[in-house]
C-alpha cells in the first residue's frame, strides 16, 4: 500500500515503502490538501480527506481534486469547512465531523444531512464541536466531542447514548 502524506506548506505526497520513495502531487489543487485529519477511501478507490478548508475527494486516477464547501446560501452545503474526522460506512454513506456538528451523505448524492446538538434535547449531540468519528461495524457510530465527552449514535435507530467522565 501507498501512504498517503499531507503537509502543510507543500501539498500532498504519497509514500510508496517498496521503492521507499515519495512523490508529489502536481497541481494547484493539491496545496489545499496540506491540513488533512483523516483519509478515507471508497469502494471506487476515491480518496476522501477531512480538511480544515472543506471535505475534498481525489479521484481514482488521483489528477482532480473536488472540494465542497460551507455556503450559508445553500441549505443542503456542508455547515462548515472545520472537519476532523471522516468515518465510511457499508452502504456508501460518509460520516463527516466538524466544528458545527456531524453531518452525513450518500456518495451519490450532493446533499448532506445534519446531526448536532440542540439544548435541551437529550436524543442531540453532547455537543458541536465534533473531534472523532468511528464506526464500530454494526449499526454504531462512537462521536468524540471536545469537552463534552463521547456520544454512541445507532443509525437504525436514530438514537444517541451520551458518555461522561464524572471524577
Amino acid at each position: 500500500g501507498i501512504f498517503w502524506i499531507p503537509s502543510w506548506t507543500k501539498g500532498l505526497f504519497t509514500f510508496d515503502p517498496t521503492s521507499q520513495k515519495f512523490t508529489r502531487l502536481q497541481g494547484e489543487d493539491f496545496s489545499y490538501v496540506r491540513s488533512s485529519y483523516n483519509i478515507v477511501e471508497d469502494k471506487h478507490g476515491n480518496l476522501w480527506f477531512a480538511s480544515d478548508n472543506g471535505l475534498k475527494k481525489l479521484n481514482p486516477e488521483r489528477t482532480h481534486l473536488t472540494t465542497w464547501s460551507e455556503n450559508p446560501n445553500d441549505e443542503f452545503s456542508l455547515k462548515s469547512n472545520a472537519i476532523s474526522s471522516l468515518v465510511l460506512t457499508e452502504g456508501d454513506n460518509l460520516f463527516i465531523g466538524t466544528s458545527k456538528g456531524i453531518q452525513s451523505t450518500f456518495l451519490d448524492q450532493k446533499a448532506f444531512g445534519v446531526l448536532r446538538h440542540m439544548a435541551g434535547d437529550l436524543n442531540s449531540l453532547s455537543s458541536n464541536e465534533v473531534t472523532a468519528i468511528a464506526g464500530d461495524g454494526s449499526d454504531d457510530i462512537w462521536i468524540g466531542t471536545s469537552g463534552a465527552g463521547m456520544d454512541r449514535w445507532n443509525k437504525k435507530t436514530n438514537k444517541l447514548i451520551h458518555y461522561q467522565n464524572k471524577p
